[in-house]
């Protein structure tokens, strides 16, 4: 039995801290300008001349990065509350 709890403590051992990963992270940039840096790449793909050019791969990209810029702000809330 003892071996079971030490193979389960290396296990746990193993696993990425992620309020460190977290605060790391944060510690290079903020949310907001790293956010703010994707809704301008996005903005300067919508509002190209001809937006008929914008092709479908394009909209799954946007969509993508409006689904990271959701998950950065989320991510800043945790990492304020571990702050």
């Amino acid at each position: 039995m003892d071996s079971l709890h030490t193979n389960k403590s290396k296990k746990e051992n193993m696993l990425p801290n992620y309020s460190s990963i977290i605060k790391e992270f944060f510690q290079t940039d903020k949310a907001s300008e790293i956010i703010e840096s994707l809704n301008k790449n996005i903005e300067s793909i919508l509002f190209t001349e001809s937006i008929d050019s914008i092709t479908p791969e394009m909209r799954v990209h946007i969509a993508n990065q409006l689904r990271v810029a959701t998950l950065l702000s989320k991510l800043e809330g945790c990492y304020q509350e571990i702050g």
